[in-house]
């Protein structure tokens, strides 16, 4: 009996699908599922760059110029009493997360910052060193490879097809390896996540505490509404009885929680009113002090404290008095303290 040779099953059943149109697998299937999306955002990211560049270029020089030479510990000191004094209200999160950076996350993120400066001042001096690195991300020929030139050169071999694109690639990646250490930056990055959570904890725990104690307050609010609306609602809406409860309790809930948020906040700013007056009641003494205006007083306690309590006052009026805002000439030199606000409020109700 002859045996003729079988091909095999795959070759001729129908069921399995061309190797090119199986889906793709690891890492090389989530890039091919990003790349589409990588591509229609890199001309933006090209464009950016630069401008990016050219804007911190020229806020490092105005800082370096003006601000630094005229800047010292007690002017900031000043300037941040100021800020808690009269807006206290305006800045309660960013105030918050400030101080949960000071106790919980500020030391893990000082200490990654530092690393992550060191770490990319030694990898731009290694890439001037290394003639390849050089040759490859120094564009404009004068000798100096910057930062903006790496992201660009970066960021151009994204969605690499061509083999000398994937060569150009390869060697790119390669010399960026030799010139990065990935210790250091696994620490900053690990610190930096750290010190993150925390003031993200900090701001979830305050939102919770909020929202748990305007909740029980919407629900006896609910049980008080009742007495005089469940009636006449339920007259008005037979059929919906359920519906009248269910809308009651919710909306008082809901009011609970708003006149929680906006006892937090009015809580926030008499404490930073308090904290504020503090501060600048005792810079005021000492500099009268030094002046020669209180050389004979001996006990300084009762004059800050006296000061304290007027600032605290005038303070907490301005505050109330504006609706916890600022001016509009204000909220131009404070534009970066309401964006903080703005993503924190965004962070904190997620």
């Amino acid at each position: 009996m002859v045996v003729k040779n079988r091909k095999a099953s795959g070759s001729s059943s129908g069921d399995a699908p061309p190797a090119s149109t199986a889906a793709p697998q690891g890492l090389e299937g989530l890039y091919q599922r990003i790349e589409p999306h990588l591509e229609a955002i890199m001309p933006y990211i090209r464009a950016a760059v630069p401008i990016i560049e050219s804007c911190v270029k020229t806020l490092d020089g105005i800082y370096t110029q003006y601000i630094k030479p005229h800047w010292h510990d007690g002017l900031g000191d000043f300037c941040f009493a100021l800020l808690l004094l009269f807006f206290g209200g305006q800045f309660a999160l960013t105030i918050l997360a400030w101080g949960a950076f000071q106790q919980a996350g500020g030391g893990m993120i000082k200490r990654a910052w530092k690393e992550l400066k060191v770490e990319y001042v030694d990898s731009m001096k290694k890439l001037q060193e290394d003639p390849e690195a050089k040759a490859i991300f120094d564009k404009n020929n004068d000798g100096e490879v910057s930062i903006g030139e790496v992201a660009t050169t970066m960021s151009s071999v994204i969605g690499a097809k061509t083999p000398e694109e994937k060569q150009k690639a390869r060697r790119m990646a390669g010399a960026t390896m030799r010139c990065v250490d990935p210790n250091r930056l696994l620490d900053a990055v690990t610190g930096f996540w750290a010190g993150m959570v925390a003031v993200i904890a900090a701001l979830r725990s305050q939102l919770a505490a909020c929202v748990s104690v305007g909740a029980s307050i919407g629900q006896k609010g609910a049980e008080y509404a009742k007495v005089y609306l469940e009636k006449p609602l339920y007259e008005k809406f037979p059929d919906y009885k359920d519906w009248v409860d269910a809308g009651l309790r919710a909306g008082c809930s809901l009011i609970g929680i708003l006149v929680s948020l906006f006892m937090a906040r009015i809580v926030t700013a008499f404490n930073c009113a308090i904290k504020g007056a503090q501060r600048l009641a005792e810079m005021a003494v000492k500099a009268l002090h030094d002046a020669g205006y209180l050389p004979n007083v001996k006990d300084r306690g009762s004059r800050v404290q006296t000061i304290a309590m007027a600032l605290t006052a005038f303070g907490l009026w301005y505050q109330f008095s504006t609706g916890f805002s600022c001016p509009t000439l204000m909220k131009i030199v404070l534009f970066p303290l309401l964006i903080s606000e703005n993503i924190l409020t965004l962070i904190a109700a997620l």
